[in-house]
Parts: structure tokens; C-alpha cells; sequence
């Protein structure tokens, strides 16, 4: 189910980030999310970084098989490369910079992540027809989900595509 869409204007204020790029296979999303939060969550806590929102996934370039995906957390400061360690199994590449800035759609999606498909599409399909081009590089942030509640029924996906 898909809430609200609406356009988003932001402002030129950067909000810092800190995330692990990898190039995955479609069906290992929810398994390498499950591991990179709390792996990410330790390591910017043990380097004294403070998270300031949800957990967040920006995606990159995809193909029929794999994707680009950066999953991580918006931070109080910048932070400069080197001062947080990860440990995670998956491995993939520290990224520390900020979200796109500028024009959006935004939408809020809530359900199970299997259905975010039909919110992208919807609003796609929202934005043509207001004679906007959106971007294949969109990211969400897990407002509520599976470490919070159980129930997928209940999880709550905040969605930005570009335009």
C-alpha cells in the first residue's frame, strides 16, 4: 500500500552518511540488510558517529541479475574515510558522503518489502504525468520493519526517486 505521494524540494543542506556499497544478487537483499545494520550500527557507535534517522538503501545501477546498493545511516557530522571499521561478511566498500539533494517523489509504502515494486511503479507512473523524468537512482529509509515488528504488515518504507 502506497501513502501520499507528493514532490520533495531540498534544500542545499547535505545530510551525512555513512554506508556499505556492494553489488548483490536481487534475492540476497534481505539477508545482506539483516547483517549490514547491525554490523554498520556497532561500528559507527564504537567510533563515537551518531546515527540521526533510520536505516537507509540507495540504489545505484542494476542489471536483470545483480545490483548496486549502498545500505546505511544518516549521521550527525561527516565522517572522514578510515574512522569507522566494519566487519561485515558480505563485504562491499565503506561510502561516507550524503544523499542526493534536489528534486523528488517521495512516497511512504507500507507493507512487506516484496510489494515496494508496485509503490515504485506507482510512482512512476505519478510523475510521467506531471511531465517529470524520474531517476533509476532511488533510496528508501526503514522506518519501521523487521528489527521493530515482525509483522510485515505493519513495516513503513519512506521512498525518494529523483526527478
Amino acid at each position: 500500500m502506497t501513502d501520499d505521494i507528493r514532490l520533495t524540494q531540498w534544500s542545499d543542506d547535505v545530510e551525512h552518511t555513512v554506508g556499505l556499497r556492494q553489488l548483490l544478487p536481487w534475492d540476497h537483499l534481505g539477508d545482506v540488510c539483516a547483517r549490514t545494520f547491525p554490523a554498520l550500527s556497532r561500528a559507527l557507535e564504537d567510533a563515537g558517529v551518531r546515527i540521526t534517522g533510520p536505516p537507509y538503501a540507495r540504489y545505484r545501477d542494476s542489471s536483470d541479475e545483480r545490483f548496486d546498493v549502498e545500505l546505511g545511516f544518516p549521521v550527525k557530522e561527516a565522517v572522514a574515510p578510515g574512522r569507522v571499521t566494519v566487519a561485515v561478511p558480505v563485504g562491499g566498500s565503506l561510502e561516507t558522503g550524503g544523499l542526493p539533494r534536489g528534486r523528488a517523489v517521495e512516497a511512504v509504502h507500507v507493507g512487506p518489502h516484496g510489494t515496494l515494486p508496485l509503490t515504485y511503479a506507482h510512482m512512476e507512473e505519478w510523475a510521467r504525468a506531471r511531465g517529470l523524468e524520474p531517476s533509476d537512482q532511488l533510496w528508501e529509509y526503514y522506518e519501521i520493519g523487521p528489527d521493530s515488528d515482525p509483522d510485515p504488515r505493519t513495516w513503513r518504507t519512506r521512498v525518494f526517486m529523483p526527478v
